[in-house]
């Protein structure tokens, strides 16, 4: 498949070998990219990193039960908000 602006993308041309191989499943295997290329382009928290692993995977792994996390995530996020704006997003 080609996006519009970055070409083709693929598990093989995302990066080195560390994007070809999975520990547990294949549920990341399904996405033209790995979940952690998302978080590194973002920058992103670890609780938006998770709610947006969770929120990519459930159809392919736990259902539910990682929707529930991803829940989980958010409510903590929403509690820490200031405190994680101010630590990893202050220039944004």
């Amino acid at each position: 498949m080609t996006d519009a602006i970055y070409g083709p993308l693929t598990i093989d041309n995302c990066g080195g070998e560390e994007h070809k191989k999975q520990v547990g499943g294949s549920h990341y295997q399904v996405a033209k990219m790995q979940v952690w290329d998302i978080i590194d382009a973002y920058h992103l928290d670890p609780y938006t990193a998770n709610i947006i692993k969770y929120a990519l995977r459930f159809p392919y792994k736990a259902g539910r039960q990682d929707i529930e996390k991803l829940i989980h995530y958010a409510e903590k996020l929403h509690t820490v908000y200031d405190d994680v704006k101010e630590h990893y997003y202050a220039g944004a």
